[in-house]
């Protein structure tokens, strides 16, 4: 209905997600360049930013939101790197602490973020590629995996919530350091 995005999240206490998703290192220093576009193609965009993280998420909140688990989200920095070049009055917002923008046509996520941070997520599964995604859009760890449906047998880092919370082995039995 209308794509002006909600208010800014209060500042919370640094157990909160989304509080702990503020501290986020951009130390990752990849950059992307990508083009991407929604099912039915009203909406077009142009990512051009800072990967500042890339990961699969299992959170009840982002998983819901598109009916599929794990959620593939690329971050990017600053929230301007991400322009809408067709379709911009088709964008629906959705959600509050964690605007999501979807196209109004065929529902399609373009994009998402906490609100008053200074990112955009987007999803590759909306990019324009053919085949295998390129290395560096390989997701690099697994976050909120104590939410997935079913055990991931791969060598990233699991996350219990999000990346300063334990880290778990594939089975979701928390690692002892």
């Amino acid at each position: 209905l209308n794509p002006t995005p909600p208010p800014a999240v209060p500042r919370r206490c640094h157990q909160h997600p989304l509080c702990r998703l503020r501290r986020l290192s951009t130390s990752m220093s990849k950059k992307i360049c990508q083009a991407g576009r929604c099912h039915c193609g009203a909406v077009e965009y142009k990512v051009d930013g800072d990967i500042v993280f890339n990961a699969l998420c299992h959170c009840k909140n982002c998983t819901r939101a598109v009916g599929a688990s794990p959620l593939h989200i690329i971050g990017v920095a600053p929230k301007t790197a991400l322009t809408v070049t067709k379709g911009e009055d088709k964008l629906v917002c959705r959600g509050e602490a964690v605007p999501r923008y979807f196209c109004g046509v065929c529902g399609t996520l373009i994009h998402q973020g906490p609100a008053g941070m200074d990112l955009r997520a987007v999803t590759p599964s909306a990019f324009h590629l053919e085949g295998k995604l390129p290395d560096d859009y390989l997701p690099t760890v697994h976050w909120n995996y104590e939410s997935r449906h079913w055990d991931h047998n791969d060598n990233l880092v699991k996350f219990k919530e999000l990346w300063d919370s334990p880290k778990l082995d594939n089975q979701g039995q928390e690692i002892k350091a």
